[in-house]
């Protein structure tokens, strides 16, 4: 679930694109866009810095609820015999 959160809220900020274009009249200079993440550069490294975070944390709480569950079961399995 959380993992799914965090795809939902920040995977979408990081991969947004800003820009704007100028064009000047003929004669008067060159026409030029410019275009970039709507973040910027640090704040979109932030963001992802913070992505990967959330994301190994929550493996991390994953793999502490399967090797618990695992535990509870030799437990038992114990218990029986």
């Amino acid at each position: 679930m959380g993992i799914l959160l965090v795809l939902v809220f920040l995977v979408p900020p990081i991969f947004s694109q800003a820009g704007h274009c100028v064009d000047y009249a003929p004669g008067k200079g060159t026409s030029y866009c410019e275009s970039g993440p709507v973040l910027g550069v640090a704040g979109s490294v932030l963001f992802g810095v913070v992505y990967a975070a959330l994301i190994l944390f929550c493996l991390y709480r994953i793999v502490r609820i399967l090797v618990h569950r695992r535990r509870l079961r030799q437990e038992t399995r114990h218990g029986r015999e």
